[in-house]
This record gives C-alpha cells, structure tokens and sequence, in this order.
C-alpha cells in the first residue's frame, strides 16, 4: 500500500500523458531526468532529455511493449528530427515553454537573431548538424572590440560575419552562437548547422564565442552568464548533451583562443573537460588568432 502511494505521488507530482493525444505543436515537457529519447517508440536510444526541457509534439504517437511493460511513445521536435519519449515521464506543459524565449536556459538570456542583427544570407547551403544531441563544446572569443549595447554587439556581429564570408571565404559566420558584454546571445550559424569554427570538430561539436578579446582580461559577468546559458539551452533544445564536455578553442588547435584569461576561466566551469583530444592545426581554420 505504501509503495503504491509514493507512485501515485510521484505520478502527480511529474505528470504522465499516457493515454492523451497531444495535438501537433502542442507542449511537451520532461518530468524527470534523463529520460530516454529513441529514435522511434521502443527504438534504439539517441540521446536522453531532463527537466526543465520541453520540446513540440508532431502529433504522433505509438503504443509498443518495452521489456515486458507496455507505453505510450510520443514523437517530438528533437535536435532538428524527431525523437520519441515514453508518456509515463512527460507532462504537458504551457504554449510559451515551447516558444522562442520559452522558460528555463532558454528564458535567462535575451537572444537576438539573425534578421535582427542584419545577418546576410549564407553564401551557400550550410549542412545540419549529423548527430544531435552532440557531445562536445568550445568557448572562443573574437579578437575584436568588446561590446557593452546592443547596437554595438550588432555591428561587431556584422563585421565578425563580413571578416569570416570575404576574408576566410566561409559561406557564414563560423560560431552557433556569439555572446556580448552586454549579456545578450546573439545567433550566428544558429545550433542546426555544421560550423566553422574548431578544426575536426566541427560535426561533432557546438561552439559559442565572446566578443573581444580576452588575453589580457576575462569578459563581464553579464557575458559569463550568457555562455553558459546559451550552453544550456542547447541542452533544453536537444542539441547538446547535458553531460557534455567543454573545451577551449585551443584544446583543439594551434591557437590562444579562447584567451589567456578566459581560458583558465572556464576550467573552472563544471562542464569543463581535462581529457586530452586530438590537435589539429591548420591555419585557414583559425579564427583569427
């Protein structure tokens, strides 16, 4: 009776969407940590969601049998392709959680896109990312001025994309993402892209960069925050793992990217990994250090 009760408690506590049929685009939300995500219903596990991620239902579901006990699958809007999550560890959740700002990581930092910025289109069709969630990430910064309001990071965000389209010949800005001291993310090839911006990883990996440069100083608390948010709203958007590893650009190559300063900065961030990868060099994949 007892252990009935705290199943009954738990259930009402996180929720379970079992036997519900949650419309196209609606809200879904996890209700317990890393919960499985397959790439069908009882399928074979292509990565894993946490609290407070939430993700669009595409309307689908499927019921199937999974060592020996029986579950509700539903299909959701994951890492740029569908992903399908039991019922049992789901609950729905408000329209606003799915949206843009939505809530969590994604809530805590103001991003601003591309067409607000003034991107220019990308010279050719950039590839998405192969295997999402990816398990790797890398802090830059950009060797330019800093920047402290929004209009001034907009304009650096434009010459950054201008310097890595006709200087490098790259058909983008090579980073996902950039942060500036004004504490706001702004997108640059957005998380769905292959990027340019850590040579032999750049398939396998998601890299965010500060503007400035921080050999000699490491970036505001405003911009600290912002990396590791929009760190986390990769994770809440099923682009990177939640136990990925961190790295400094020069981890990776034959830089001082991410910094003197800010280098040693995030190796003291919790996500920061000490383990040896491989090197590789190659000038034509540097940033601009």
């Amino acid at each position: 009776m007892i252990a009935l009760l705290l199943v009954s408690l738990v259930a009402a506590a996180y929720g379970d969407i079992t036997g519900s049929n949650p419309a196209q685009g609606s809200c879904i939300c996890v209700g317990f940590t890393d919960v499985n995500v397959r790439d069908a219903g009882c399928g074979n596990v292509i990565g894993s969601a946490n609290p407070p991620q939430c993700f669009k239902s595409t309307g689908r579901k499927q019921n199937c049998d999974l060592s020996g006990a029986n579950y509700d699958f539903f299909e959701v809007e994951y890492g740029g392709r569908g992903g399908w999550m039991a019922g049992t560890f789901l609950d729905m959740g408000d329209d606003s959680r799915c949206n843009t700002g939505g809530t969590g990581a994604c809530a805590n930092t103001e991003r601003v896109l591309r067409s607000e910025w003034g991107a220019r289109p990308p010279s050719y069709n950039i590839g998405a990312l192969p295997n999402k969630p990816v398990g790797m990430a890398f802090v830059h910064h950009t060797v330019t001025a800093a920047c402290t309001t929004k209009d001034a990071c907009m304009a650096q965000m434009r010459s950054i994309q201008n310097f890595h389209m006709d200087g490098n010949g790259w058909p983008d800005v090579g980073y996902n993402w950039l942060v500036g001291e004004d504490g706001r993310a702004y997108e640059g090839r957005g998380w769905d892209k292959i990027g340019a911006h850590t040579l032999g990883y750049n398939d396998v990996g998601v890299a965010v960069s500060v503007i400035g440069d921080y050999t000699g100083r490491v970036p505001n608390a405003a911009a600290q925050a912002a990396v590791q948010n929009t760190f986390d709203c990769a994770i809440q958007q099923g682009i990177l793992q939640a136990n990925h590893e961190l790295f400094g650009h020069r981890d990776a190559g034959c830089t001082a990217c991410p910094g003197d300063s800010l280098y040693p900065l995030i190796q003291t961030w919790p996500q920061y990994s000490f383990r040896d990868i491989p090197n590789f060099c190659r000038k034509d994949e540097h940033d601009y250090d």
